[in-house]
């Protein structure tokens, strides 16, 4: 994670963005997520999608389920279905969308 005030850019930032994230990325298993802090006027509410983790692991798909679910907004708590043993759908506190697709 880099902070603008870690970057070459940051004399020319106010300060309240000097602790704000340029570059971010999340590894998961050997999936890797990058991201950036926005401005209010370029931000707009994710919609449309979903993020889908899978996992062939039960205590792994739970585990995932509970962290993304800190203040954030259950959709669907996980449980069983035709094609999964354990399935959710959680919206984090980001109000980014996830599927949580455990072992089938």
């Amino acid at each position: 994670m880099l902070t603008y005030a870690e970057s070459p850019s940051a004399e020319s930032l106010p300060n309240e963005w000097r602790q704000k994230i340029v570059h971010a990325n999340v590894k998961i298993q050997n999936v890797e997520l990058s991201g950036c802090d926005l401005t209010s006027d370029q931000y707009e509410r994710p919609k449309g999608y979903f993020i889908l983790f899978g996992t062939d692991n039960k205590q792994k798909a739970e585990q995932v389920f509970s962290r993304i679910s800190v203040n954030g907004n259950i959709l669907l708590p996980l449980k069983k279905t035709f094609w999964s043993s354990l399935y959710g759908i959680v919206e984090d506190k980001f109000g980014i969308s996830w599927k949580i697709n455990g072992p089938a």
